[in-house]
């Protein structure tokens, strides 16, 4: 069960659904969101910028104490959001049993070590998609998920009420699959709906493990519908999302399986589109 929840909050508009989702999936087992900031000062800022490290004299005095500020409200907007949020739903700060309970955390110093420590101190990450002018460096998520020991969930930039409506789990016969099975156990029994979903590019996945990860599902109590496309051709990540929106899918579940960049992680040549789509929440496992 998902007891302990880190909301990771960067002081932006995402912040929101971030919130939301994490509620949502909070609610299942009355869980604790730990939300957190990581104060991003104009240093580190400026190192993730693609044009600050370039200017020099008054251009790069000014750019710094332009991220400075921004850096500033960015936290200022972190503690709003999550004192709105807890006024509109009552939230206390203290565990409770049955109740879900939240509470804020801020630090300094580098945002992917913090973001890291954080994420192996719970039991899963609810996480915004990257967007340029977060001020964070671009490989935070996949050093998240590489380093951070945990699942992660990512959302897009509008909020899913229906995140546990259909639930497709994607399915190959690899360790990576059956982790990511396992550990989203607590959303796929929540689920109204789930999917087990096979791509065949070629020789596909062997019927035998398609069977076996639906009566592993069943033993769990959990009713699942395998289903099995063909590639056709087309790029994994199109056939793959072409698919989840014919089938109204909510929530998608992969695994991950190396350390190479995020672009390289996902299920087989499946590719950094499935993220950048931005259309359905993905819950990432390593």
């Amino acid at each position: 069960m998902f007891k302990s929840i880190l909301a990771p909050l960067g002081g932006g508009e995402s912040d929101s659904v971030v919130l939301d989702t994490a509620l949502t999936v909070a609610r299942i087992a009355a869980a604790h969101i730990d939300c957190f900031h990581s104060y991003v000062d104009s240093a580190e800022a400026a190192a993730a910028s693609h044009q600050v490290p370039y200017l020099i004299g008054g251009a790069l005095t000014q750019a710094l104490d332009r991220l400075d500020t921004q850096g500033r409200q960015r936290a200022a907007n972190a503690q709003h959001h999550y004192a709105d949020f807890c006024r509109l739903y009552s939230l206390g700060e203290a565990p409770g049993r049955g109740v879900v309970s939240a509470s804020m955390k801020r630090d300094c110093g580098s945002a992917d070590d913090n973001l890291i420590f954080q994420a192996r101190h719970h039991d899963l990450a609810v996480m915004a998609r990257p967007r340029s002018g977060d001020n964070l460096p671009p490989d935070t998520l996949s050093r998240m998920l590489v380093e951070g020991g945990q699942p992660i969930l990512l959302v897009p930039t509008f909020s899913s009420a229906a995140l546990l409506g259909t639930v497709a789990l994607c399915w190959k016969d690899t360790a990576s699959s059956a982790r990511a099975l396992t550990a989203a156990l607590p959303l796929l029994s929540a689920a109204k709906r789930v999917l087990l979903f096979s791509l065949n590019e070629g020789r596909g996945t062997p019927a035998a493990s398609i069977e076996a990860a639906i009566a592993h599902l069943a033993r769990h109590g959990i009713p699942a519908k395998a289903v099995t496309e063909p590639a056709g051709g087309a790029p994994v990540a199109l056939a793959l999302m072409r698919w989840a929106m014919a089938q109204h899918v909510d929530l998608l579940v992969m695994g991950s399986h190396s350390q190479r960049p995020l672009r390289e992680l996902l299920l087989g040549s499946c590719t950094q589109s499935v993220l950048a789509g931005g259309d359905l929440p993905v819950l990432l496992v390593h």
